[in-house]
């Protein structure tokens, strides 16, 4: 009995199996079979296309995270200048914490390890309490920038947010359309037997697990597995 891809196969084997049948089934030279078997080909295209979809939302996804994060990284620098300007101040200026006055009860390196997506909230009374610096406090000439820093920052993160949307949307609809060319792969199976017999139904069909000695062929491609 031929081997039949299943739920728990990749999007990508699946995918390949589909493939494997139509071509296995054209060496045979046998119009009845290969009638069945390119029954497959619009469910495998379709699939094809959602695999696609997922590796386009999958790169955006990274790509916004690597914006998020660098903006986490510039607010941290900023934070980090703020603090240590208003080290440098209070030692020369007795009686002026405006270290305390500026963070609270915390450290700057306490607000740079807060948790990105929080981290924009805590930056932000930094701002506020900032406002009450002189006007020649070296601090307060960073707290633009901190803010505009603060204001990227949430951007980025709504922005990742929607990628991830995206992404559990695309592999949605590509678990869909794995599921279509799996139940259109039993029925080729069924369809063949009926049709054209076992001997030459075997020969349309992958070995889609290794059994032996056949290989168990990679779901990924050769640059995947080097990444």
């Amino acid at each position: 009995m031929a081997q039949t891809p299943n739920r728990q196969d990749s999007i990508r084997r699946v995918h390949r199996a589909a493939v494997r049948h139509v071509r296995l089934t054209k060496r045979t030279g046998n119009q009845d079979a290969i009638a069945i078997a390119e029954r497959i080909v619009p469910f495998a295209a379709n699939l094809k296309e959602r695999i696609g979809s997922v590796e386009g939302a999958r790169e955006a996804l990274g790509d916004g995270f690597d914006d998020w994060d660098q903006e986490d990284r510039a607010q941290d620098r900023t934070i980090g200048s703020i603090g240590r300007k208003a080290v440098d101040w209070d030692a020369t200026h007795p009686g002026a914490p405006t270290l305390p006055l500026l963070f609270a009860d915390q450290s700057p390196s306490d607000v740079t390890r807060t948790p990105r997506e929080r981290q924009p909230d805590v930056a932000a009374q930094i701002v506020v309490r900032g406002a009450t610096l002189p006007s020649d406090h070296p601090s307060k000439a960073l707290l633009p920038t901190l803010s505009e820093q603060i204001d990227a920052s949430r951007a980025r993160h709504t922005a990742f947010r929607d990628a991830e949307k995206k992404y559990a949307e695309a592999v949605a609809l590509a678990e869909v359309a794995k599921i279509d060319v799996i139940r259109q792969f039993r029925d080729n199976v069924i369809d063949m037997v009926r049709k054209v017999g076992p001997e030459i139904s075997e020969r349309c069909f992958p070995t889609l697990r290794a059994t032996g000695g056949a290989p168990d062929l990679p779901d990924e491609t050769p640059e995947e597995l080097a990444s």
